[in-house]
């Protein structure tokens, strides 16, 4: 199940490191939790603000600001099966969800939420938030390994993405399989500094269902 936490990661660029970001998971409302973020890297700040309903993590509401800090920050809702409102600048967004499909900036919470085991395939519907890219998502959860962060060592499944975005996750192998290490497949890799304890959690049940295989 997903618990309150809040998560630090070290954001490197190769070998340099050029910020941090800082994710919070906190219950909202007895059906529903809240998926926070905040990316410092240069000059910029992106926050981010995901409420996501109980026990699928459906989309319900998000509230992104911009890079820059100029113009308004955008807001989306779950209305039905549309996802409707703004994204940061002004743009407006009135899309129909496919049935089942996760919106992109819910991919890896639903991960961290999900009934995962070493070798397993699974699959999703993904779509992001503008409404141009909707296609299937493979997952693959290699065998389990151990990595090592800033934030110490910890026993992980590596989970690679297939899909709108080609991702590499190591992430904790009791639940909630939080992230650990991140590759964007862009050269940006996060790697958590704090948040999490190296020592195996308790077992626990997942938040949603499994993803289907």
């Amino acid at each position: 199940m997903l618990d309150d936490v809040d998560l630090e990661y070290r954001v490197s660029l190769g070998d340099r490191e050029v910020g941090r970001a800082f994710r919070r998971v906190e219950l909202h409302a007895p059906d529903s939790v809240r998926f926070g973020s905040r990316a410092e890297v240069g000059p910029g700040t992106v926050e981010q603000s995901i409420v996501a309903g109980l026990p699928g993590l459906d989309y319900r509401s998000g509230v992104t600001t911009s890079a820059d800090g100029r113009g308004p920050p955008g807001s989306l809702r779950r209305e039905g099966d549309r996802l409707v409102g703004t994204l940061p600048g002004g743009r407006v967004i009135d899309l129909t969800l496919p049935d089942g499909a996760v919106v992109a900036d819910l991919l890896e919470p639903s991960l961290w939420a999900a009934d995962l085991e070493a070798e397993g395939r699974y699959r999703a519907v993904v779509t992001n938030r503008e409404g141009t890219d909707t296609r299937w998502a493979a997952i693959q959860v290699a065998e389990a390994d151990t990595v090592t962060v800033p934030g110490g060592t910890f026993p992980v499944y590596r989970v690679e993405v297939t899909g709108p975005e080609n991702l590499t996750l190591w992430v904790l192998r009791t639940s909630p399989h939080l992230t650990v290490r991140l590759d964007t497949g862009t050269g940006v890799v996060l790697e958590l500094v704090q948040g999490a304890t190296p020592a195996p959690s308790r077992p626990g049940g997942p938040s949603g269902p499994p993803f289907p295989r």
